[in-house]
């Protein structure tokens, strides 16, 4: 575990102690991390399969989206500006084809450059596309809240890199490593947990695109209330957030 000190490595530092600490990180190391098991949640989302199977009616949208795109270029008068729009398109193209191809997906997992599993990647987008479904939005919430972790600990490498920059300048680490430019790598995508949530919006077509939801899933997505006190709470809850959600895009 982490960089070695001194010839010992960090989990040698909790052997010979009474208490349970070396039990503890042990059983932390080999337990599934919480990316795996946000992973296999996000799997698990309704509508990926079944009758809905939201990502075949997905890549047909951007399909489409695509198409009117390149309908709308091509009608362009201007040269230059046609010749623009036909380069973003194909930029557009080859950056959904990443989402859409499980062998492209898989080589992106395998260079780093993604973390969730390409079951994962779907079900975090319908949860984006379709996040004012009563059932789709504590998931939305969630996910954000799991991005604010992410910012909170790039923030938290930043703010160290600069401290130990501002004390030791570009000697040695006290743990070891190179010291202020190791940190300071650190502030980087390579280091974010949930990068693929970051990532997400690029993946959000146009509303008008988005698939409508099949009756059997707005079924599944609703709230059914069993009286009308638990009705009156969600309806107060979802007046609540939606203040929050103001106040927050004004700020």
């Amino acid at each position: 575990l982490r960089i070695a000190y001194g010839e010992h490595t960090f989990s040698s530092s909790f052997s010979g102690r009474s208490d349970d600490a070396a039990e503890r990180l042990e059983m932390a190391r080999t337990s599934p991390s919480l990316l795996a098991l946000v992973d296999r949640w996000l799997a698990r989302t309704p509508g990926l399969d079944g009758e809905f199977r939201f990502f075949d009616r997905y890549c047909e949208a951007v399909k489409k989206m695509l198409g009117d795109m390149k309908d709308e270029a091509e009608s362009e008068s201007s040269p230059s500006i046609r010749s623009q729009k036909l380069k973003d398109l194909e930029m557009q193209t080859k950056y959904f084809e990443q989402l859409m191809d499980t062998e492209q997906h898989a080589s992106l997992v395998k260079r780093g450059q993604r973390r969730l599993s390409h079951e994962a990647t779907q079900g975090a987008l319908m949860i984006a596309l379709y996040r004012d479904e009563p059932r789709f939005q504590p998931a939305h919430r969630f996910i954000s809240l799991l991005m604010d972790v992410d910012s909170l600990l790039m923030q938290w490498r930043n703010n160290h890199s600069i401290f130990v920059q501002r004390m030791l300048g570009d000697k040695m680490g006290t743990g070891g490593s190179s010291g202020y430019r190791y940190l300071r790598s650190t502030v980087s995508d390579r280091y974010k947990v949930f990068l693929d949530f970051f990532n997400l919006s690029s993946y959000i077509i146009p509303r008008w695109y988005v698939p409508p939801l099949s009756d059997g899933m707005k079924d599944t997505l609703a709230v059914h209330f069993t009286d009308a006190k638990q009705e009156r709470r969600f309806a107060a809850g979802a007046r609540t957030r939606h203040a929050e959600t103001k106040d927050k895009n004004t700020q």
